[in-house]
This record gives C-alpha cells, sequence and structure tokens, in this order.
C-alpha cells in the first residue's frame, strides 16, 4: 500500500524539477551571450534527467515501494509545497519580463 505523503513528496519534488528544466529551457533559448545560452542548456538537460528520475521514483512511490525515509513528512511535504508555489510563480510571471 502506497504511502500517501511519501507520494505528495515525490510528487513537488517532479514538479520543482520540472520547473527547474522549464526555467533552464528558457533562459537557454533567450540568453544573447552564446556561453550564457549553452550554460543553461547544459542545465535544462541536467534538470531533464532529474525529471526522469523523479518519474520513476514517483512510480515506485505509488506501489508503495519505497520506505517513508523522513523524519517529520507532514514538514517536508509543507516545506516542497512552499517552494513550489514560489517557483510557480517565478515560472508564469517572471521570466517573460527578463532581459538577459
Amino acid at each position: 500500500m502506497p504511502d500517501d505523503i511519501l507520494v505528495e513528496i515525490v510528487e513537488l519534488c517532479l514538479s520543482l524539477d520540472s520547473k527547474a528544466d522549464q526555467i533552464a529551457t528558457f533562459l537557454a533559448s533567450h540568453a544573447k551571450i552564446k556561453e550564457l545560452g549553452d550554460f543553461w542548456s547544459e542545465m535544462a538537460a541536467e534538470e531533464k534527467e532529474h525529471v526522469s528520475f523523479w518519474k520513476k521514483i514517483l512510480e515506485l512511490a505509488k506501489s508503495g515501494a519505497l520506505p517513508q525515509i523522513f523524519d517529520d513528512p507532514v514538514k517536508v511535504r509543507k516545506e516542497l509545497k512552499n517552494a513550489d508555489e514560489k517557483t510557480e510563480l517565478l515560472v508564469t510571471h517572471s521570466l517573460e519580463g527578463l532581459d538577459i
């Protein structure tokens, strides 16, 4: 049986890394300096690997194959949710105005 809070934690990690990929991809495509664009392209590639990792872990969490490893999973979930909400604001409201 899956641990629902662990599933939520993994979903939040997946969401955060997905947003990090979006941000890095945006920065890579909008960079005016080639070296900066190359850097952000590398970061986006790394984030895509993280997204792939979290998708695999999420399947394990949903199947109940992962143990609860956090001493205070409620606190971890709350902190990740807060970070995810702040990152969502950055993705939706701040990126288009950047001049890089």
